[in-house]
């Protein structure tokens, strides 16, 4: 039998959207919207401060942090209470639920595009070449084929595209990057090395000129591979950065809930057929949570819409004190 899970979003256009759209993305038993949909099995609340009363057999909210308010925060250990199971986006939540008595809680931390989230390190060169090469243009060029740096150069000759900067614009070019490298044979500074530290961006050069004076990357003048090593050694130190949310994917975040929804749907004849065709019954019943009578506008029992089921309110919150004893 096939099951259904909302997601009620407590707004558009945040964050909360986007995680609900994830989920959806990947099954067509995923609805979500600013609104309850009570012919769900599985009503999922992102977050906790969406739900306003139970409306599937099934509940779940989500949690992404309590707050400092006494209101708020007995608001938001309340509800995590009352639903079937509780969400966090860490560990650290998901502790604190449990120090409060909250048994059924799974962590679910949200992901990241690694396609669009890569690491780019920007190595600027200063400066204008000479007809003697001196400058270390040749060095450069043989370096332009690393992976994960972005190259800004200014001046002429050199292996990319330059850029104009405008006088008074260079503090501005400097605190654009992540290193300023001082490719040359020899020099009498160069200028770049006082420049760039003066903006607290490290420099890579050899032993040339002053830079021995002030610190620095060092490589073997003129030396290729040692240069090399360097630039992919700091492209490196950002790869292991990345590697630290590498499983951190969209689709480890939509997947987990999946997981979770087959789970905790109710068990009449199977669990949640996901990512497979919808097969509508003839007339299902939900039982919905009605608010009070003097509150809520509205018969009991509601036609049978368009999906097939008929819609069931039975009784008040109050009602329902003991209805999951």
């Amino acid at each position: 039998m096939a099951y259904r899970i909302h997601i009620k979003i407590a707004d558009r256009g945040w964050i909360l959207e986007k995680l609900a759209g994830e989920i959806a993305a990947q099954s067509n038993r995923v609805s979500f919207g600013p609104d309850p949909d009570p012919a769900a099995d599985i009503q999922y609340y992102m977050n906790y401060s969406a739900r306003r009363q139970r409306v599937s057999p099934v509940e779940i909210a989500f949690f992404t942090h309590s707050e400092h308010d006494e209101t708020a925060r007995r608001r938001y250990f309340e509800i995590a209470g009352d639903v079937d199971h509780s969400v966090c986006m860490s560990k650290r939540y998901a502790d604190e639920l449990a120090e409060a008595g909250v048994s059924n809680v799974t962590t679910i931390t949200p992901g990241v595009d690694l396609d669009a989230f890569k690491p780019k390190v920007r190595i600027g060169v200063v400066g204008r070449t000479y007809h003697t090469g001196r400058k270390g243009e040749a060095l450069v060029a043989e370096m332009m084929d690393i992976p994960g740096i972005e190259w800004r150069f200014t001046g002429s000759g050199w292996p990319g595209p330059s850029t104009h900067v405008p006088d008074g614009g260079m503090a501005d070019f400097y605190n654009g990057l992540d290193y300023v490298l001082a490719p040359s044979h020899y020099e009498g500074g160069p200028m770049c090395v006082l420049e760039g530290l003066a903006c607290g961006v490290p420099v890579i050069s050899s032993d040339v000129g002053w830079v021995k004076e002030y610190p620095h990357i060092p490589f073997e003048n003129a030396n290729a591979g040692s240069l090399r090593a360097v630039l992919e050694g700091l492209v490196n130190e950002r790869l292991k950065l990345r590697e630290s949310v590498a499983h951190r994917t969209w689709d480890a975040w939509a997947q987990a809930h999946l997981e979770l929804f087959d789970r905790l749907a109710p068990k009449r004849g199977g669990g949640i057929n996901l990512n497979k065709p919808s097969i509508e019954s003839a007339c299902n019943v939900v039982l919905v949570s009605h608010g009070g009578e003097e509150r809520t506008l509205g018969g009991a029992n509601g036609p049978c819409p368009s999906n097939g089921l008929r819609t069931v309110v039975v009784g008040s919150q109050r009602d329902r004190a003991g209805e999951r004893a």
